[in-house]
């Protein structure tokens, strides 16, 4: 169990989940592209691909991944399976994610289409690194990170950012955000592709956003957004829900988005904050 949160932070905590966690939220979200594809294997690897692709801008993400998945076609698993050198550099030509290249996109489609090849699907290599009586997802996500990782010594930094390393003890979070759409249950905005791991074990995916919010509800006092500081944060949601604690995630990541909760104090803007008489500024 987390640390105890008062009843009027679980209260309003719960609004905002309310209020916020809809399908009809998800708007430019990156979690609305594998909702576009039917088969659970398509939804898997484009669910991490958008993950894997959710830094910067939201348009400039949405503009790389429409690319990508009209040229991946109707069916990205297979398409990923069985595509050989050539065919990937076509898929991937002329398409640049920031630091990531064509040639990194194309390195990060093999690697996910080799873990399909040898295990059937990401979730299969994931159970394998699993143990069942970790607290958390990490171990298993580090196994995962370094079979698709497995660079070599020429990997770019651009190829590097796409697959983050935990245990270098970044927080990790578009790691964590992929883990909270496959684990938690298909409820219109999260997946629920990976059955029988349990939401508890997920950690916050900590952006700049939730680590804002975390530090206005006193959840953390850490100023770093590392992975200790997102155990952390996790650890206090407990307190909110043992069996879910990031299951506020994509709420209460609408409000730093949308600047709900602003960056800088705002008396008129925060007036409309749903977690306003929680907050550490007392406005």
């Amino acid at each position: 169990m987390g640390k105890r949160l008062s009843a009027e932070t679980v209260s309003l905590i719960d609004r905002v989940v309310a209020e916020y966690h809809r399908p009809d939220r998800i708007g430019l979200d990156p979690l609305g592209f594998p909702r576009r594809f039917p088969e659970p294997g398509d939804r898997e690897v484009v669910a991490l691909l958008a993950a894997c692709l959710a830094w910067g801008r939201v348009q400039q993400i949405a503009q790389v991944m429409e690319r990508l998945l009209e040229r991946l076609g109707d069916h990205p698993a297979e398409r990923m399976r069985s595509a050989d050198e050539e065919d990937l550099k076509r898929i991937t030509q002329g398409i640049i994610h920031r630091v990531a290249t064509s040639a990194d996109l194309a390195r990060a489609l093999d690697r996910i289409g080799g873990v399909l090849r040898d295990h059937g699907s990401l979730g299969a290599l994931f159970r394998q690194g699993d143990r069942g009586d970790d607290p958390t997802v990490m171990t298993a996500l580090t196994a995962l990170s370094e079979r698709l990782r497995d660079d070599g010594a020429n990997a770019t930094r651009g190829f590097k950012h796409l697959f983050p390393q935990p245990s270098l003890g970044s927080a990790c979070k578009r790691w964590m955000l992929f883990l909270r759409w496959v684990v938690r249950p298909d409820d219109g905005v999260d997946l629920g592709l990976w059955e029988g791991i349990s939401p508890s074990r997920l950690v916050i995916p900590l952006d700049t956003h939730i680590h804002r919010i975390a530090l206005n509800l006193r959840l953390t006092r850490r100023r770093d957004a590392s992975l200790r500081t997102a155990l952390e944060v996790t650890e206090a949601l407990r307190g909110w829900r043992p069996d879910d604690p990031v299951g506020c995630d994509f709420a209460l990541s609408r409000l730093g988005i949308h600047q709900v909760c602003p960056t800088r104090v705002d008396p008129v803007v925060c007036e409309g904050c749903g977690l306003r008489s929680a907050c550490r500024h007392g406005l």
